[in-house]
C-alpha cells in the first residue's frame, strides 16, 4: 500500500472512529449534528478512493455517478461542518456566510453548475476521479473544467468564511485546548482553501492534490472532535465544582 492510499484509509478510520464516539450522545440526542458530520466525512473518503469507487460505480452503470454523489456529499459535509464551526467560533457572521442567503446562493449555484455539466458530459465508463473524461470531445472539456471548478470552489468559500474566525478562536483567551483544536482545524481550512484555489501550478500535481484533501479533512474532523472534547471537559469540570 502506498502512501497516498494509507493517508486516504486513515482518514476514513478517523473520521469512522470519530462517528462511532457520537453515537452515545445521537441515542441521548445531543448534538446530533456532529455525528452525521463525521459520517457524510467519511463516506466522502470511501467514495473517493478507487477501490470502493469502483466498487460502487459499477453497481450504477459505470458512468461514473458515484463521482457526481461525491461531489454533494462533499458540499453537504462542508456546509453542515462549517454551520457548526462558525457555532462554536461564536461566529455569527460566518454563520450567517455559510446558511444565510449569501451562503445559500453560492451552494445553489455551485450544486446547479456540478449537476448542469455532469449530465451535458459523456461520462461513460468508470475512471476514478473522472480520468480521461475531459479528453473525449470539446464539449467535455469545457464541461469537465466548470464541474471540477465548481466541486473545489465550494468548499474552498466555506474555509475563507471560517479562516478568520478561527484566527481570532486561537488569539483569544480560551481554554488551551479549545486553542489548540481551533488550530489543528485552521490548519486543515488552509488546506481546503488552497485544494480548491490552486493557487500555483504545483498544486496541480496530483500527489500534492492528494495530500492536500485527505490532510484538510483529516485536520479539520480531528479539531472538531478537540472542541467537542474541550467542551465536554469543560463541563465535566463544572459538574465536579457544583
Amino acid at each position: 500500500m502506498d502512501t497516498g492510499s494509507l493517508l486516504e484509509w486513515a482518514c476514513f478510520a478517523v473520521c469512522i472512529i470519530l462517528a462511532g464516539l457520537r453515537v452515545p450522545s445521537l441515542l441521548q440526542g445531543r448534538n446530533p449534528l456532529m455525528f452525521w458530520i463525521f459520517v457524510l466525512s467519511g463516506l466522502a473518503v470511501l467514495l473517493s478512493i478507487r477501490g470502493p469507487y469502483f466498487f460502487f460505480d459499477s453497481l450504477l452503470g459505470s458512468s461514473n455517478y458515484v463521482n457526481l454523489i461525491l461531489r454533494y456529499v462533499v458540499f453537504a459535509a462542508v456546509v453542515l461542518g462549517g454551520a457548526r464551526i462558525a457555532r462554536a467560533f461564536g461566529s455569527s457572521r460566518a454563520h450567517r456566510a455559510l446558511v444565510g442567503p449569501p451562503g445559500l446562493i453560492v451552494l445553489a449555484v455551485m450544486s446547479v453548475a456540478v449537476l448542469a455539466t455532469f449530465l451535458l458530459m459523456d461520462t461513460s465508463g468508470t475512471g476514478l476521479g473522472m480520468d480521461g473524461i475531459s479528453d473525449r470531445n470539446p464539449v467535455n472539456a469545457v464541461c469537465y473544467e466548470i464541474y471540477a471548478a465548481a466541486g473545489r470552489l465550494y468548499p474552498a468559500y466555506v474555509a475563507a468564511v471560517l479562516l478568520p474566525a478561527a484566527w481570532r478562536v486561537v488569539r483569544g483567551g480560551l481554554p488551551a485546548i479549545f486553542r489548540v483544536s481551533t488550530a489543528v482545524l485552521g490548519a486543515g481550512l488552509l488546506m481546503m482553501l488552497l485544494a480548491g484555489i490552486n493557487p500555483v501550478p504545483q498544486l496541480n500535481q496530483w500527489s500534492i492534490q492528494i495530500a492536500l484533501n485527505y490532510g484538510s479533512i483529516l485536520l479539520i474532523v480531528l479539531g472538531l472532535g478537540g472542541i467537542g472534547l474541550s467542551r465536554w471537559w469543560a463541563h465535566s469540570q463544572r459538574v465536579m465544582k457544583q
